[in-house]
């Protein structure tokens, strides 16, 4: 019998008008690029995946979709009403819409994929009521808040929901080894060793990484709105791909404000021959008020980027900015960089000190976890980034993070293990 998946996301990049960008949500892209994947394997897979309201995203999937090649035979969206608020998202289950929205297919579900385990119990439950069907059910949640490394405020911790999304599922997946550590871990503090081991021997990894096939797709720049030689001369450029927080305004759990803010303005003091481009997908502080309070900053739209412009950008990129220290996969987007052979500026913690360690990257370009030492490494990298050594250690950086991340390394052995 040929896999049927229904597959929910966990989207949380949205704009202040609460419209969805999905080409900037690490989710969406997980998703379309694996399912990429999955169909270059089984050409007869279909995929059921629900997405906010058409209206409610700011760019169309369907439009995502086929300029990936991916038919809507294959990957058919099914819409339901999302509030853009991550928060809430994970507590809103529109139990009649979605019943109303999957019941004609429910029957012929081989896998249900779920990718937020505070949802996973209500799924399950649905199912339940509905059919007698029992597809194999699939987690894979793209952040741990544990005791050990706090997400979100004690009051609405998402901890025990984990754990118990964790016990009904069949299988539950993690972003990448260094998160299955510390869930196992954080575990074994509050639960005794049979339990913890029931769970683990459920317990696998899918590194979440990105798609060689997709960031590699020529640009179209006539959607690129900036011309960047205009722009930025021959400075070095700095790429901070991902969402900016602080300011006061908004959690700096990226550590993009600090880096923009903090870091950037006190090495400005010493030398202005680079320049910095943010992607800042969620506009939560504005790109004028980025300009206004980051003197290397350069202002390329109002807006969020486009698809073209973000991969354009990675592509352009001398510096990708990584600075991660709770969230163990450390975001996807720079390993996009990197692919074009961007210079990670990186701190030694987590999946980063995997990559670091395994091509001896020097200790001099390793920020320290708490990030003190950011503005120094950050100049040390700018005084050698050029060097033959680490162009032979970008080289086994680009050759490392290919085989490790990229789905087109990694999806066929998932495949088999879940028995798609």
């Amino acid at each position: 019998m040929n896999s049927k998946i229904l597959w929910q996301l966990q989207l949380s990049n949205y704009t202040k008008e609460g419209k969805f960008v999905l080409s900037a949500d690490s989710n969406w892209q997980i998703f379309i690029t694996k399912a990429l994947e999955l169909i270059k394997i089984d050409e007869n897979i279909k995929i059921d995946v629900l997405l906010p309201e058409l209206e409610d995203c700011l760019e169309s999937p369907i439009k995502a979709l086929y300029d990936l090649g991916i038919s809507l035979k294959n990957v058919h969206p099914i819409f339901i009403p999302i509030q853009a608020n991550a928060l809430a998202t994970r507590y809103d289950f529109p139990w009649k819409v979605i019943l109303e929205k999957i019941k004609s297919e429910i029957d012929s579900y081989t896998h249900v994929y779920i990718n937020d385990p505070l949802l996973l119990p209500h799924y399950k439950a649905l199912f339940y009521i509905n059919t007698k069907n029992k597809p194999k059910w699939v987690l894979q949640t793209h952040f741990l808040d544990s005791p050990m490394a706090r997400v979100v405020d004690d009051e609405i911790s998402y901890w025990h929901g984990t754990i118990e999304a964790c016990t009904k599922a069949d299988v539950f997946l993690w972003h990448c080894k260094t998160m299955q550590n510390i869930f196992k871990e954080a575990l074994l503090k509050e639960h005794n060793n049979n339990f913890v081991d029931s769970l683990m021997k459920k317990s696998d990894v899918w590194k979440d990484g990105y798609s060689i096939t997709e960031i590699r797709k020529s640009v179209d720049m006539n959607n690129v709105r900036f011309n960047l030689t205009d722009k930025c001369g021959t400075k070095t450029i700095i790429w901070v791909p991902n969402r900016v927080g602080g300011l006061g305004k908004s959690f700096d759990y990226t550590n993009n404000g600090k880096f923009l803010f903090e870091i950037v303005p006190e090495l400005w003091k010493k030398r202005q021959d680079f320049v910095v481009l943010a992607g800042n997908p969620n506009q939560k502080i504005s790109n004028d008020e980025i300009e206004k309070n980051c003197p290397a900053y350069v202002k390329l739209v109002d807006g969020p980027l486009n698809r073209d412009e973000y991969r354009y950008l990675s592509q352009c990129a001398d510096i990708v900015v990584g600075l991660y220290t709770n969230d163990t996969n450390g975001g996807l987007a720079s390993l996009e960089a990197i692919e074009f052979g961007a210079v990670p500026f990186f701190p030694d913690v987590f999946e980063y000190k995997v990559y670091f360690d395994e091509v001896d990257w020097p200790s001099n370009l390793r920020i320290n976890p708490t990030l003190e030492n950011a503005h120094i490494t950050l100049d040390n990298l700018l005084n050698s980034m050029y060097s033959d050594e680490i162009n032979v250690k970008m080289d086994s950086m680009m050759s490392f993070i290919r085989k490790y991340s990229s789905y087109e390394s990694t999806t066929q052995e998932m495949f088999n293990k879940l028995g798609f």
